[in-house]
């Protein structure tokens, strides 16, 4: 697994999925990769039901979803995807910052939230949250607790 920062030809790239009906959202993530230099393979969905179609088909890594969007919004996604999957890292976004998007959306399974726009070392360091977790999952895989954080 690539770390934050760095990528061997030998790690297969980061697969993610990026709902949101603003295109230029999507395209920033995806900007915010190249310049982090990380190996990713992006799908976009512009809207909740065609993000579902995604994770019915995908399996991927990190999952970032817009919460208001038309018709099939982003909480409604995390709930479906969640009652199918656990594995993947979810980021919910929103440019609303509220206490009680963040709460639902922590409660119904997502790992972490970003509040729409951010910038460039906001996006590393929440990216950086992921990677330390996977690297958490990978000691605990292998047997090594001893550099395991309670």
């Amino acid at each position: 697994m690539p770390t934050l920062g760095s990528a061997t030809p030998n790690e297969a790239p980061l697969r993610v999925l990026i709902i949101d009906d603003h295109p230029l959202a999507s395209r920033m993530i995806e900007i915010y990769f190249m310049k982090l230099k990380i190996e990713v393979e992006i799908d976009s969905a512009s809207d909740g039901s065609e993000g579902l179609v995604y994770l019915g088909d995908n399996t991927y890594d990190i999952l970032f979803c817009d919460i208001l969007m038309p018709h099939v919004n982003g909480l409604q996604v995390l709930g479906e995807f969640r009652n199918t999957e656990s594995s993947t890292w979810v980021v919910m976004m929103t440019a609303t910052h509220s206490k009680d998007l963040v709460s639902q959306a922590l409660s119904m399974g997502c790992n972490d939230f970003l509040v729409k726009p951010f910038t460039l070392p906001t996006f590393k360091e929440h990216l950086g949250r992921y990677f330390a977790a996977r690297e958490d999952l990978d000691r605990e895989a292998a047997g090594d607790w001893s550099k395991t954080v309670p």
